[in-house]
């Protein structure tokens, strides 16, 4: 049997350096702040983003709620370092969301710099963000979707 090699074999979504933890999803409380929950900011295929000194960028892991008090979706990516990594797809550009610190970035420009550790909740944070943003209607009956298993799952009532 052949071995498979190639760069294909190391992109962001096959470097999963957290756990998943599907059966989080469906938890009360997953979505909770708390001591154990951070969040990853994203905007339209951006992410924020920091370099280490070597040029490197990670995933910045926020400790407050970014949400600002606004009905925002979390959606949990899993679970790192025995914390709770929840994604938050912020909206266009608002004085209540924004923060001069956070640095997005378009994560189709800097993917293949990316930590590994990072790639995968980078990767995964803003493709659930862009689904949240296309997927407001069923396909099927035009009817509103309503988040399950903590927004994962997208259903019309």
């Amino acid at each position: 049997m052949p071995t498979l090699r190639g760069p294909h074999l190391n992109t962001p979504l096959t470097l999963l350096g957290s756990d998943r933890d599907a059966p989080l999803r469906g938890e009360d409380g997953v979505l909770a702040p708390g001591e154990d929950a951070r969040y990853l900011v994203t905007r339209a295929g951006a992410v924020t983003l920091s370099e280490d000194e070597h040029g490197t960028p990670h995933a910045v892991l926020e400790t407050a709620d970014p949400r600002g008090g606004t009905a925002q979706p979390l959606v949990p990516l899993g679970r790192r370092d025995g914390v709770r990594v929840l994604a938050v797809e912020i909206p266009e550009p608002s004085p209540e969301l924004d923060d001069p610190g956070r640095d997005l970035r378009d994560l189709r420009r800097v993917a293949d710099r990316l930590a590994d550790a990072d790639a995968d909740l980078a990767a995964a944070a803003v493709a659930m963000g862009a689904w949240h943003r296309s997927m407001r209607h069923c396909p099927l009956c035009g009817g509103s979707l309503e988040p399950e298993k903590a927004g994962w799952v997208l259903r019309p009532p």
